[in-house]
């Protein structure tokens, strides 16, 4: 692998699972583009799930969801809903939520 695949390898890493921050790359900047990646990865699952968005209010499934999905690689929009949905009513059948 080229040194510019490695970076490159490094960057997609740090913006989608929120491993470190390679070098050479501005941490609070970076932050700032996985969490926009993150809120449009919680708009994409939203629409696969209208009633639970509905009902706790695009503000807080953005929040929960993003939460969530921090850290996590993506799964397409309608696995990454399914899981999220099936993780909160886990959370909430435990009354964690």
């Amino acid at each position: 692998m080229t040194g510019l695949a490695q970076r490159q390898e490094d960057l997609v890493r740090a913006l989608v699972t929120g491993a470190p921050t390679p070098a050479g790359f501005d941490p609070t900047r970076l932050r700032a583009v996985e969490d926009t990646l993150l809120r449009k990865r919680s708009g994409e699952a939203a629409r696969h799930l209208p009633l639970l968005c509905a009902e706790l209010g695009e503000r807080r499934f953005t929040e929960l969801f993003c939460a969530w999905a921090r850290g996590r690689e993506r799964g397409g929009s309608c696995a990454d809903a399914a899981a999220f949905a099936a993780q909160l009513g886990a959370d909430v059948a435990e009354g964690h939520a």
